[in-house]
């Protein structure tokens, strides 16, 4: 079960236009567990993923996934920006 983080392609990024975004800022910690296959679009800011101490940072332009069942901590480092949804 690993998450999988990637440079997004402007194919990828299209995929992305219209969805819903959301918005956290810096200092920002988020428990959060992904019920289904989710991939996300960071559009803007910096965070770190901790997954029972494995850190994974991740940036404005990186395409994330996460697989199902993942249970990991947000830590936000600069004002985020990110969309994402469920695996099609």
């Amino acid at each position: 079960m690993a998450l999988r983080v990637e440079r997004a392609t402007d194919v990828q990024k299209e995929a992305f236009a219209g969805l819903r975004e959301k918005h956290r800022e810096p200092g920002e910690v988020l428990d959060w567990y992904y019920d289904e296959k989710t991939t996300c679009l960071i559009l803007e800011g910096k965070a770190v993923v901790d997954h029972y101490g494995e850190k994974i940072p991740v940036e404005a332009g990186d395409l994330v996934t996460f697989p199902q069942g993942f249970h990991c901590e947000w830590e936000v480092l600069e004002p985020l920006r990110v969309v994402g949804k469920a695996a099609e």
